[in-house]
């Protein structure tokens, strides 16, 4: 994303928001008790049948995922990774499951928005624990742990970003690395991204990764 109107970046993440609320709040879907407490907002723009049927199903399908991979490691220590997090509140809901860290990556702009999002929706839940130039990290208050953070950094960037990775995650844990369908946006091709996804957060051998 070197060369992307951030203006136009910050507009889509916006509008996967709506169009996931518009999805849940017009009864199209129901997706974890918790997840949707969180999506939940009243008084978003509803989007056409179509959109809200297949928004349906791509969050369903991602839940789905995340949940499986928490509760098959419910036992242990595990990561979840987002790249091109945007506005969603899926690592939110994924951090409130014990034993896991979440971290999710996009674009400073898309990332400023997130940490004032957390601040005026969602600080019931969580507190800002630390915050440095490229990563904010977030506790959940009931626990007190340092178990969310959002890095800004540019997905094609691999260098800068394995080394703020570096400082909130551990590479030896079975770690889920999400993109939905953030590959799509990339302007560089993908391959050195999925290189470094391989060899430096899948490293333990139930690593996987969604896309």
């Amino acid at each position: 994303m070197t060369s992307c109107n951030h203006d136009a970046v910050i507009q889509t993440a916006r509008d996967a928001l709506q169009a996931k609320q518009s999805a849940l709040v017009h009864g199209l879907y129901a997706w974890d008790p918790q997840y949707d407490r969180m999506l939940r907002e009243d008084e978003c723009r509803r989007q056409t049948a179509l959109v809200n049927a297949g928004y349906a199903v791509r969050v369903a399908c991602t839940v789905e995922t995340v949940r499986s991979f928490l509760k098959f490691h419910s036992d242990s220590q595990k990561q979840v990774v987002i790249l091109g997090a945007g506005l969603d509140v899926l690592g939110l809901w994924a951090s409130l499951f014990a034993e896991t860290v979440v971290v999710e990556i996009d674009l400073p702009s898309v990332a400023k928005e997130k940490t004032d999002m957390i601040k005026t929706k969602h600080s019931q839940l969580f507190a800002v624990s630390s915050n440095y130039p490229m990563r904010s990290s977030y506790r959940i208050k009931k626990s007190g742990k340092d178990n969310f953070h959002v890095v800004a950094a540019d997905l094609n960037d691999v260098e800068a970003l394995d080394l703020e990775m570096e400082k909130c995650l551990d590479r030896m844990l079975p770690t889920l690395v999400v993109s939905e369908l953030v590959l799509a946006y990339l302007d560089e091709p993908v391959g050195q991204l999925l290189a470094w996804c391989k060899s430096s957060l899948c490293q333990h051998d139930q690593s996987v990764m969604f896309a």
